[in-house]
């Protein structure tokens, strides 16, 4: 608030560091000419007051008078940049789904420590969540599948999570990536379909199809927006877990146009 109470002499005061309940203190020991207050909160205004002081415990004695006061905001939150980048449901193998994850940053991201979540949302109702695990590289993606043994046989590689209980989209479900928590404690960060709606007829609707995120995208979106994405029939052969924007290249010859040994990347 601005408003800080003066130290009183004699009383050598405690660190309170969390500034979560408005307000808190430091006392720098004798030689050191910095202190940083790091578990602050972003776009907050924070006020400052410096007491000099000398000596210590019930001898300590404060400079009250022309103490120098200071504030400063926090800077804006940086949310790492991951998106949803593929949802399938491959007409001839339901057990190949999967969801595609893509960091569109240049660090690689610590799933774990912000408590990042997949979660689905059936028929616009019933929701169950996966807390993920792991890392994603910069330009990686991370792909959670229905069934490991299906993925591996379907794909030629293990995914990146199994969850079973949340990749069982089946065409009207929605997937929605939290972080900081579930659907009901998280903050909404990308969105693959519309909270609360059933998919069927929508034009987020993926029966029998995979959806692809277009490379063009630059940045996450907790709406859903039909300009993102290529949604197209597909079976397991046609889907494309963990390519999200590659660079593919054409082996040559007049090889079949699905088959994988057709393209540089398999």
């Amino acid at each position: 608030t601005g408003t800080v109470s003066d130290p009183v002499d004699g009383t050598d005061p405690s660190d309170e560091t969390d500034l979560t309940d408005g307000s808190g203190n430091k006392k720098v020991l004798h030689g050191n000419t910095t202190y940083t207050f790091s578990n602050c909160s972003a776009s907050t205004l924070y006020n400052f007051k410096i007491y000099p002081y000398t000596n210590s415990g019930s001898n300590i004695d404060f400079k009250i008078t022309g103490a120098p006061s200071a504030d400063a905001t926090t800077a804006d939150e940086v949310i790492p940049d991951i998106i949803i980048s593929e949802v399938a449901d491959p007409s001839d193998n339901a057990d190949a789904r999967f969801v595609e994850l893509y960091n569109l940053g240049s660090t690689a991201i610590d799933l774990s420590s912000d408590t990042w979540n997949i979660s689905r949302q059936a028929n616009g109702s019933t929701w169950a969540d996966a807390a993920l695990t792991g890392t994603i590289a910069p330009k990686g993606t991370y792909v959670i599948s229905y069934s490991s043994a299906s993925f591996n046989t379907a794909y030629g590689f293990d995914s990146d999570q199994n969850a079973g209980a949340v990749v069982t989209g089946n065409g009207d479900d929605g997937y929605f990536l939290y972080r900081g928590g579930n659907h009901t404690a998280g903050t909404l960060i990308d969105a693959y379909g519309v909270i609360d709606v059933d998919g069927t007829g929508e034009a987020w609707e993926y029966t029998n199809k995979n959806a692809v995120r277009k490379n063009t995208v630059t940045e996450p979106n907790s709406t859903w927006t039909a300009g993102e994405w290529t949604i197209a029939a597909a079976t397991a052969a046609e889907c494309t877990p963990g390519e999200y924007d590659d660079n593919v290249g054409w082996n040559g010859g007049t090889g079949n146009w699905s088959s994988s040994g057709s393209w540089s990347n398999g």
